[in-house]
């Protein structure tokens, strides 16, 4: 079976080496975006260690995107620089954390379908190693929430 056929099949999309470069597009905007959500709950965050871990899962989310960026190139010859991307968090700061955890288990599963389907080895293996980051990060904001109740 052929990478486009097995892409098709995990993505449910059609065509084909625009759709992994836009995957991994899509893979830096949502961790420049996490990047810059953490920070914001860091300046919002009261106590010290709540700041120092959401200080802590920003930078990790940077350098999810920074590690991405040697992919794309390798595929596209192209360059990834994602935006900057405003954030707004609700009212409530628990709420905010629960939402988190859920997106980091969404993109940790995000990742472990890209890590099954790519064709270059080492890329799939950059992809597990985000997978497992991410359900990492999900793990210490349940810690966060633990302490909280």
């Amino acid at each position: 079976m052929d990478f486009n056929s097995v892409w098709s099949r995990v993505t449910g999309a059609s065509g084909v080496f625009a759709e992994p470069a836009g995957l991994l597009r899509g893979f830096a905007e949502k961790e420049a975006y996490d990047a810059a959500y953490y920070s914001a709950l860091a300046a919002a965050a009261r106590s010290y260690a709540a700041k120092r871990l959401f200080c802590s899962l920003s930078s990790d989310e940077n350098g999810h995107a920074r590690r991405l960026g040697p992919v794309y190139f390798l595929l596209t010859g192209g360059c990834l620089s994602p935006a900057a991307p405003a954030v707004a968090l609700p009212p409530s700061l628990l709420d905010a954390v629960r939402l988190r955890r859920g997106e980091e288990l969404s993109a940790a599963e995000e990742y472990d379908r890209a890590a099954d389907a790519w064709p270059d080895r080492d890329a799939a293996r950059l992809f597990a190693e985000l997978a497992a980051a991410e359900r990492r990060h999900a793990a210490e904001l349940r810690r966060l929430l633990e302490k909280c109740f």
